[in-house]
């Protein structure tokens, strides 16, 4: 999964180092499924280029250094539509270690510190939010200027000009949808969040000494 996801960032058009596809990964992939360190990229990077799916290119890096920078190869393309075309969904698998916490929380002596961890994932999924709204009206820009292109004749033809917009809706389209998903996320945790705490205080409140329920 990872090498097809590692393929998927990289184009023919353009050249990527192995940190800037962590950064692609960073941007996109995290919202859906996971953005590999730069050491799993590095890896596969590597294992592409073996099987001939990528093509690495050095180049200077300021005035001594030198890095690699990578492209698909036609074979990769291929490699990838022929994944992205099988048969059958692979099962979701869900890692939510937060809610395992929460879970788990029912049996914690100090509720609070098990719900703080609820509320600090709300925080992180409000961000994400924030920052997955933004991504998509940079493709909106990209869109418009796509379009500025064509009415300057800078596309071969018509058919260009659908086709590279397509990509780039389809693209919105399932970001779109993680966007949806988040802020889906982010009104089922927040309700979650006060079911909890006042569950908190029942059980606070429950086991309670009788001096301490008098002092209340």
């Amino acid at each position: 999964m990872t090498a097809y996801a590692t393929l998927g960032l990289l184009s023919r058009e353009e050249e990527y180092t192995a940190v800037e596809v962590q950064e692609r990964a960073h941007e996109f992939l995290r919202y859906f499924y996971w953005a590999p360190a730069l050491s799993h990229i590095r890896r596969e990077l590597n294992r592409l280029d073996d099987l001939g799916f990528v093509a690495a290119r050095e180049v200077k890096q300021g005035r001594v250094r030198r890095t690699l920078k990578y492209h698909v190869t036609p074979a990769g393309e291929q490699a990838l539509k022929e994944w992205a075309e099988g048969p059958g969904a692979e099962p979701t698998v869900v890692k939510n270690s937060v809610l395992l916490r929460l879970w788990l929380g029912r049996r914690a002596g100090d509720s609070q510190l098990v719900i703080d961890a609820l509320i600090d994932q709300i925080r992180q999924v409000s961000q994400d939010c924030d920052e997955l709204a933004a991504s998509l009206e940079q493709t909106d820009r990209i869109l418009a200027s796509q379009r500025e292109k064509f009415e300057a004749g800078e596309f071969a033809d018509t058919r260009a000009y659908e086709a590279a917009v397509a990509r780039n809706r389809w693209h919105h389209s399932v970001m779109s949808y993680c966007l949806r998903d988040y802020q889906h996320n982010l009104h089922n945790s927040q309700q979650l969040l006060g079911e909890l705490q006042d569950l908190a205080a029942i059980i606070r409140h429950s086991t309670s000494t009788p001096a301490e329920t008098t002092a209340e």
